[in-house]
């Protein structure tokens, strides 16, 4: 799904179809304003995998 959905978007720091994990030096934030808001999602690679694994 992820590959999906973000594929050709252009960020450095995004692969398609890899979990993140970024180091905390660099902070990930998602959204904006007119979709639903800014957050900060886990990004750290254990985190993610457990949020993941945690839907069903």
């Amino acid at each position: 799904m992820h590959h999906l959905i973000t594929e050709g978007l252009v960020d450095e720091n995004n692969v398609p179809g890899q979990l993140r994990d970024n180091p905390k030096s660099k902070i990930t934030r998602v959204g904006d304003g007119e979709h639903g808001g800014v957050y900060k999602p886990p990004q750290n690679g254990r985190d993610v995998a457990t949020f993941v694994g945690s839907i069903d």
